[in-house]
């Protein structure tokens, strides 16, 4: 029986581009393609559609630059103004139903996030064997009130 090996350096698709080497091989992240959400699916279906075979594989850095645009959008539509000052403010009640489900920040403008424990399986992709559900993103800024 070989030991269990996790690794947080890799993302989905550096283990694809690992091969055979790659599997079984533990990790965890916010983001996982293989997220069962119909946000993930459109956002995916809308990814492959603009970029085609240059589509590159989203991951836990990419696929939040998405949602910041949405929940920047939220905080505009709350503030109802553009101006800086409210929509920081309006930022701490902001949420939006992304493709990690569904995603509110708080306010210190810090988002508690769904993070799943995956393992890469032969064909490169991750199968995500457990989610915890709104961790908390702890201490980050603590002067933030």
């Amino acid at each position: 029986m070989a030991l269990p090996y996790g690794n947080l350096a890799i993302d989905e698709a550096t283990a694809k581009s690992m091969g055979d080497v790659a599997t079984g091989i533990y990790m965890s992240g916010s983001y996982l393609t293989s997220i069962g959400t119909p946000q993930n699916t459109q956002f995916l279906a809308a990814m492959q559609k603009r970029f085609g075979k240059e589509m590159k594989t989203p991951n836990e850095l990419s696929e939040p630059q998405y949602e910041a645009f949405f929940l920047y959008k939220a905080a505009v539509e709350k503030a109802g103004s553009t101006d800086p000052s409210k929509v920081i403010k309006a930022l701490g009640e902001a949420s939006f139903d992304g493709p990690r489900g569904r995603v509110s920040m708080n306010k210190s403008r810090h988002t508690p996030l769904s993070m799943r424990l995956g393992q890469i399986q032969a064909d490169g992709s991750v199968k995500i064997l457990e989610t915890f559900k709104d961790v908390d993103p702890g201490a980050q800024c603590p002067n933030i009130k």
